[in-house]
């Protein structure tokens, strides 16, 4: 609703009787158009949809729902009911994404406050077409998994049991929400401190490491971003104050947390290249990346890690 996130609770029946795929709840015509998009992405996923009566609730009733971002956790309802999807922590976990025809996982818009909304309403991990896991990581507190297509969504569904003790890399990418709230940057008196940026990626490098203590965790700081109101620019990430520091000092502190921690950084605020002369190609509101600053961002993140994978082998 506007600009804040809320959450919807999709389920879905599969029951004997005159087939068809009905869905209820209140819904703009791109929701409607979820069935074919549904349909046919797991008809191309290697998914068979047996004829039955297949009626999909998007609740709660009284709220309008827009946008295609309802595709993924409708497939996710549907194949569930069916019986195909092993319910993996359906009641702790948040689906958000467009589906193609051909069963890929399409990114979507707002997902900031998507994700911020799913946090709150206290869902443990969050998954996300892959293009858009780098802003959802932006939330915090939640874990993100980017999906690709409905072949390896099924795949998580079905196994109950990963086992992130074999992770290579661990990628944070936190604080342009905090940022955004005016939340503390650090209390001197507890460095684990949840309520504060410092403590809250201290916390998650710490238990990251101990679910995987071999694995490497890169800390990413937020990037370089521009605000506007009613159509114009009133600051960026470098004179902007929301009321604990501008966004350029959170990037101090994300720096200084990765150096206490033995971390990896990735200087995304400056090293990414985007400023004020770039903004127009790489931030399509100002603060999300456009296609070409996610390109930009992957290949960063590719040479710090090759890099460091160099260093390991010497």
């Amino acid at each position: 609703q506007g600009i804040d996130g809320y959450p919807v609770q999709v389920e879905a029946d599969v029951g004997n009787g005159l087939p068809g795929f009905h869905m209820v709840g209140y819904l703009a015509s791109e929701v409607r158009e979820a069935e074919e998009r549904v349909k046919t992405a797991l008809k191309n996923s290697g998914f068979s949809m047996l004829p039955k009566k297949v009626t999909v609730n998007l609740s709660p009733a009284d709220v309008r729902k827009d946008g295609t971002a309802f595709d993924l956790p409708v497939a996710v309802a549907v194949l569930t009911a069916y019986g195909a999807g092993g319910a993996f922590a359906l009641e702790d976990s948040a689906f958000i994404g467009e589906l193609g025809l051909d069963g890929q996982v399409k990114p979507v818009r707002g997902v900031l406050s998507l994700v911020s909304a799913m946090r709150d309403a206290g869902k443990e991990r969050c998954f996300l077409p892959k293009e858009n896991v780098p802003e959802g990581m932006a939330v915090g507190q939640i874990q993100i998994v980017g999906i690709e297509n409905m072949r390896q969504m099924m795949e998580l569904l079905n196994n109950p049991h990963i086992d992130f003790s074999q992770t290579d890399y661990f990628i944070v990418e936190y604080g342009t929400n905090d940022f955004f709230r005016g939340v503390r940057q650090s209390d001197p008196d507890n460095i684990f401190n949840m309520r504060t940026y410092r403590g809250a990626l201290t916390y998650a490098v710490t238990n990251l490491t101990n679910v995987a203590p071999d694995a490497t965790v890169i800390l990413c700081s937020p990037m370089y971003a521009q605000f506007f109101k009613d159509g114009y620019l009133i600051g960026d990430g470098n004179i902007t104050n929301n009321g604990n520091g501008t966004l350029f000092d959170y990037v101090g502190t994300c720096n200084y947390v990765a150096k206490e921690n033995n971390a990896l950084f990735l200087n995304a605020y400056q090293d990414l290249g985007i400023d004020g002369y770039t903004a127009e190609e790489y931030l399509e509101d100002g603060v999300h990346l456009t296609q070409a600053g996610r390109e930009l961002y992957a290949e960063e993140l590719s040479k710090i890690i090759l890099n460091y994978e160099e260093t390991k082998n010497n």
